[in-house]
């Protein structure tokens, strides 16, 4: 029986290889600042200009993403105006009631930012009420 022999050079090009793909693994794992579809992409030789918006890289990155403050007015306005027409309710039943309309951590967000203003109260029984 014969044994194979592979040249040195052939060998250390798989080694840097291996590392290398290793390495880019363990960007992709462990990296917080990149979109993973654009990181793929890139790995592949391809690029976008455009960030997936359904990785976790993105969905945090809208997360933490401000509200603009014509869209907090707007919130704010309509948060008041579900709190005069339905009284006695809980800060999660108004947020269910609008999240067809927004999403619900900006929501949340914003009944927080009404809190802090002093805009409105949360009673004894954790209900919402115009101060």
């Amino acid at each position: 029986m014969r044994l194979l022999t592979i040249p040195k050079e052939f060998y250390t090009k798989l080694k840097e290889t291996a590392i290398s793909n290793t390495n880019s693994m363990i960007h992709y794992a462990f990296s917080e600042h990149l979109c993973r579809s654009r990181m793929l992409l890139k790995y592949f030789g391809e690029i976008s200009k455009e960030d997936c918006g359904v990785c976790d890289y993105c969905i945090e990155k809208e997360r933490n993403k401000p509200i603009d403050s014509q869209l907090l007015k707007q919130m704010v306005n309509d948060i008041k105006s579900q709190i005069k027409t339905i009284e006695n309710t809980s800060i999660n039943e108004h947020v269910n009631k609008l999240s067809s309309q927004y999403k619900r951590d900006k929501l949340k967000f914003a009944i927080q930012w009404m809190l802090d203003n002093g805009i409105i109260l949360v009673d004894d029984a954790s209900k919402l009420k115009l101060n």
